[in-house]
């Protein structure tokens, strides 16, 4: 969703959209999808159930992107545009309690996500600024993005190993098992030899 975002603010956006209109409305309901998609992949990734902050939020955004899709006009777009900054705001709530109520349990797994996350966190305040025209300065989400996946790939890199750890522990015990098991049908075939 966000590598698609990046696409339509290139030039390209027009050899996609027949109208500027359509290319921001596209924008408009590619970013309202990435907190919903997130919480959604953070939920999966936990096995747990989505709580119901998430449910209200992916809710609000199916009706943000319906609000889109029938809205013309530039002052309707930044109203919406602002209720997406505040959902976000939302979402990192909800990822902080998540995170918090979990990360004992599932530290593994949750490690590296939060230091994508964290990484995401001033990114995403300081372009949330930008659009506000607070600041100045340039928009560095994606670069943030880029760091969160990195993250993200290391978390699954030590997934693997540990994975591969557990696999040849368990080869391990495998090949105990066997040896005892070879070593008693051994003695059992002495012993009916000596009867």
């Amino acid at each position: 969703s966000l590598g698609l975002y990046h696409l339509i603010r290139t030039p390209l956006r027009y050899s996609l959209f027949s109208s500027f209109e359509t290319s921001f409305q596209a924008e408009l309901v590619l970013l309202i999808l990435l907190p919903p998609l997130f919480l959604n992949f953070l939920a999966h990734l936990l096995e747990i159930k989505k709580p119901l902050a998430a449910r209200i939020l992916e809710i609000s955004c199916a009706a943000m992107i319906i609000a889109t899709l029938f809205s013309r006009t530039p002052e309707r777009w930044f109203l919406i545009i602002n209720i997406n900054l505040a959902l976000i705001l939302a979402v990192m709530v909800i990822v902080y309690v998540i995170i918090r109520q979990h990360y004992a349990k599932k530290k593994s797994r949750l490690q590296y996500i939060l230091y994508g996350f964290m990484a995401m966190v001033p990114a995403i305040l300081n372009d949330m600024l930008v659009t506000l025209g607070i600041l100045n300065t340039p928009r560095v989400l994606v670069f943030a993005f880029l760091i969160f996946l990195l993250f993200v790939s290391l978390g699954l890199a030590d997934s693997i190993l540990e994975l591969y750890r557990h696999m040849t522990e368990q080869e391990q015990e495998l090949r105990q098992m066997e040896k005892r098991k070879t070593s008693s049908i051994f003695n059992i075939a002495s012993e009916f030899n000596t009867i």
